[in-house]
């Protein structure tokens, strides 16, 4: 077969298998589809912050958004377009010049507390006055790592470094984990009230998308589910994040 041939337009190359370029061009679109579920804007400036691959970017462009993603990590980038080089912590753009934005699995990835903050502040800088966020992160107050896939509480880096060199043998058996037990050294332990708070400091309007209490049947399992993410103890955090 072709590579040329099988390759679907605006992608770099052909991934060592079909069957994940399908699924980075179909979680893409679901993605984008909770962006605009939730933030309610359908068209204009996006900007994901952390795109990796780029997929997110390239649905975007093909739903009539003008889409830019930024990382610092190019050997990411799979599709063609609007692909920046750099870190959240200095965005290389404007005041106001986003409607909305994304940041999907990033917020956890900055090292620290201190990089969150600059990150999420010019997240903010670059939005226009009624922008919208949409974040997704990890909840480390949940005892689970995603990224190892291993039962994992927050401890100090250096601890964490030895639990996961002592644990190796196990978490190593699945699949897609990090292959070296120092990659916890990059992690920011994000949790739903330190999200929260963070851009509340900062002066934008934070709602907790999942925080809405279930409607029409109130069912025992959609309530527990709802007072879980409610408290905080959901496995991830799911934030619309408006700036005012």
């Amino acid at each position: 077969m072709n590579i040329k041939e099988s390759k679907p337009s605006g992608y770099l190359f052909r991934l060592d298998e079909q069957s994940e370029l399908k699924r980075m061009i179909t979680e893409g679109n679901i993605q984008l589809s909770y962006i605009r579920k939730y933030t309610d804007i359908v068209e204009g400036n996006l900007l994901d912050v952390g795109c990796g691959f780029g997929h997110v970017v390239k649905s975007a462009n093909d739903h009539g958004y003008f889409s830019v993603g930024i990382d610092l990590n190019p050997k990411q980038f799979g599709v063609k377009g609007n692909l920046i080089v750099s870190a959240g912590e200095f965005l290389p753009f404007r005041d106001n010049c986003f409607d909305v934005g994304s940041a999907i699995s990033f917020l956890e990835h900055v090292g620290s507390r201190k990089n969150a903050y600059e990150c999420a502040r010019e997240m903010l800088r670059v939005l226009k006055s009624h922008g919208k966020l949409y974040i997704y992160s990890p909840n480390f107050a949940f005892p689970y790592e995603h990224h190892y896939k291993f039962p994992f509480v927050p401890m100090p880096k250096k601890f964490a470094v030895f639990y996961f060199w002592l644990t190796q043998p196990l978490w190593r058996r699945t699949k897609g984990t990090p292959r070296d037990h120092h990659y916890v050294l990059s992690l920011n332990y994000t949790t739903h009230l330190e999200l929260r708070a963070l851009f509340r400091i900062l002066g934008a309007k934070v709602t907790n998308i999942t925080s809405k209490p279930p409607t029409k049947r109130h069912q025992i399992i959609r309530l527990i589910r709802w007072l879980i993410a409610y408290f905080g103890f959901s496995y991830g955090i799911y934030l619309l994040v408006e700036k005012v």
